[in-house]
């Protein structure tokens, strides 16, 4: 082979590919533009330090989804990426200057620890860092995917303010867990266990970390729920835009969790409805919020906000056996990927048979539980509509023998159901009861 020689590349001036570049950011459509805010956020926001706007805009060449079929046109790219940057920089270290662990007394800029104080006392190494953030990934990971049914239906302020406060605990819970892992592979390479070259963790080990896991994505999914009843009500009773204070949203999750530490087998049981209503109601409200959860069940509601208040006690109440049951289902699983990849096996591997006899299963269970919401929200309105007295246990009574008749009917039919569109199919189908009576009726009053 010959000698190798020096690559000679073109030498090309920045003003000749500026168009191409400004084409790029004309075709960016405003879903890329949230899921790039998002990921941004995400990123430099984990990183524990305050940025500058230099940085975010450094970041932008990795973090881009380009959607080259759009025609949406935008502002030019200078303008566009310096408001851009600035929001994002804004967020970012707003949050972490309301949230500072450390202080560097002799710098000009403050410098934030991501790591506790227990783990930064007992002198981490880069090794314990770099695991610790593996730890923090892999439930970062599944977070991602916990909030994703919800990113489409929040306000930006409540969904920047979950992000970033869901970072610090999700950060915090990374910390403890790999400060327990450690503690366990200590105990494991003693000297009555060097001889074998793998020893297992005992069941109890991981069954507290799974239960610390589940609770914590049990908060965070309530949370997420009760932000986006918000922002329903908001653009039903309060027009225009509203930015809530991210201490707002902190006192909605820890709220949130404090319930979830009351209860058993993390769920909200109906008698906390009021409780989580009033903390909705305040977060809308922000002009007359008061963080101090130990009032959060004093509410005082003018007489204008009356049909809001009542509107988001509904919304809670219809909401509770969606979120319990998510609770009980899909947090477990959440919890088992978790477990799974930290303990840094491959999952067991279960028969086909076995695999298609589970998905029968769940899926048999969200039809159930999708079903049974339908009916509890129809007779529940259909009850509350009607002017006569009867039992409180009379309108359950009727939804369970309902429930029954409908799923004998409907249980071996292709069918789905949603979250989504719940809402909209019993509104319908009571549009529809009302009338099927109006017409018997008519049909049924004598003739004048």
């Amino acid at each position: 082979m010959g000698p190798s020689r020096e690559l000679e590349l073109p030498n090309i001036a920045f003003k000749t590919i500026r168009p191409d570049i400004d084409n790029v950011f004309n075709r960016l459509i405003a879903e890329d533009w949230r899921q790039l805010k998002l990921k941004l956020l995400g990123t430099l926001g984990n990183e524990g330090m305050s940025v500058t706007v230099e940085k975010v805009k450094s970041s932008l060449v990795d973090a881009l989804c380009f959607a080259m079929g759009s025609s949406t046109n935008c502002e030019t790219l200078d303008e566009f990426t310096e408001l851009f940057a600035e929001e994002v920089t804004e967020r970012i270290n707003a949050s972490l200057q309301s949230h500072s662990i450390s202080t560097q007394s002799n710098s000009d800029s403050t410098s934030y620890s991501r790591y506790s104080d227990r783990a930064s006392s007992s002198g981490s190494t880069g090794r314990d860092r770099g695991e610790s953030e593996a730890v923090q990934e892999i439930l970062m990971k599944e977070f991602r995917d916990i909030i994703e049914l919800f990113v489409d239906e929040m306000s930006e302020s409540d969904l920047s303010g979950l992000i970033s406060e869901s970072s610090l605990e999700l950060r915090s819970t990374a910390d403890e867990i790999f400060q327990k892992i450690s503690k366990e592979e200590s105990v494991k390479s003693s000297d009555s266990c060097r001889g074998s070259k793998f020893t297992k963790s005992p069941k109890g080990f991981w069954k507290g970390v799974g239960q610390q896991i589940r609770k914590l994505f049990a908060k965070l999914f309530a949370t997420a729920s009760m932000l986006k009843m918000g922002t329903e009500v908001q653009k039903k009773f309060r027009k225009g835009t509203q930015v809530h204070s991210r201490e707002s949203v902190k006192s909605l999750i820890d709220t949130v969790g404090s319930l979830l530490l009351t209860e058993t087998k993390n769920r909200v049981s109906p008698e906390n409805a009021p409780v989580l209503s009033n903390v909705l109601y305040r977060h809308i409200t922000y002009d007359t919020f008061e963080a101090n959860p130990v009032d959060v069940t004093k509410v005082s509601v003018p007489k204008s906000h009356r049909k809001m208040h009542a509107d988001i006690k509904e919304r809670v109440t219809n909401s509770l056996p969606l979120m319990n049951w998510w609770f009980s289902k899909e947090a477990g699983d959440y919890t088992k990927r978790v477990k799974s990849a930290l303990m840094g096996i491959e999952s067991i591997v279960v028969s086909r048979v076995s695999e298609i006899d589970t998905a029968k299963e769940r899926e048999e269970s969200r039809k159930k539980m999708y079903l049974s919401l339908l009916i509890d929200q129809l007779v529940t309105r259909v009850y509350s509509k009607s002017k006569v007295i009867f039992l409180p246990s009379e309108p359950k009574d009727v939804s369970q023998n309902l429930f029954r008749k409908t799923w004998a009917e409907v249980q071996d039919m292709d069918f789905d159901m949603s979250p989504k569109n719940i809402d909209k199919l019993h509104k319908v189908m009571f549009k529809d009861l009302c009338t099927i009576r109006n017409q018997r009726s008519r049909k049924e009053s004598p003739p004048v």
